[in-house]
């Protein structure tokens, strides 16, 4: 018996005070990727109800899976510090 924790955030854009209120599902899952890149071992899932679309992102290596996957990692110093 697993019991689950974690944060749920649902978010619905009032239009009373935003001038868009459609959000773009590929613009938000690249940044929740950064995100989950940054902070590793964090487990993110968005979901769009809109058409079902989903993204799980988690990333044991951190930043250092980043340098790995990165298109131009190989610009990059083969050395990596992680504080």
């Amino acid at each position: 018996n697993v019991k689950e924790t974690g944060t749920i955030i649902r978010f619905k854009p009032d239009a009373k005070i935003f001038e868009e209120t459609t959000f773009s599902f590929d613009t938000l899952s690249n940044r929740l990727r950064e995100l989950a890149f940054l902070n590793r071992g964090l487990k993110i899932v968005i979901e769009d109800e809109r058409d079902g679309r989903s993204h799980t992102f988690l990333y044991k290596g951190g930043i250092i899976e980043f340098m790995k996957t990165h298109p131009k990692s190989d610009q990059v110093s083969a050395t990596v510090v992680v504080v």
